[in-house]
């Protein structure tokens, strides 16, 4: 496994604390810095988005607009982030997809092999 240079790091946009307990974790395992934000506002304020780091989201934060996020994520960064949300909810799914991240899953899937997919993701750029 990878470990992170010191500039990269990982950006989780969610609210659910046992979900970020385990990015946090898996992020520091690898040797990232890890900021969890709520809100897309956060998201786009914080200037590291544009500096090389990985993205996760979310997709059952609550109001979140898959097209504010498109209008102030730069393209590059939703290239290379990383959705998730319940296996339910296929539309939201695709929407996202549409909204032009990267690689969406459900949410299963993303717990069962965060820290693995965070490694994959860095080791990539």
């Amino acid at each position: 496994m990878t470990d992170c240079s010191p500039e990269i790091c990982v950006l989780l946009l969610c609210r659910d604390l046992m979900m970020t307990s385990s990015v946090s974790s898996a992020a520091a395992n690898l040797g990232c810095k890890f900021r969890a934000l709520s809100s897309i506002e956060q998201l786009a304020d914080d200037s590291a988005t544009a500096q090389g780091c990985l993205l996760l989201i979310d997709l059952a934060v609550p109001g979140l607009n898959l097209k504010q996020l498109s209008d102030e994520i730069p393209p590059a960064v939703l290239a290379n982030a990383i959705a998730y949300g319940p296996h339910v909810h296929k539309e939201r799914m695709v929407a996202a997809a549409d909204a032009g991240i990267g690689m969406v899953l459900s949410r299963g899937q993303f717990h069962s092999s965060v820290q693995q997919l965070i490694s994959d993701r860095l080791t990539r750029e």
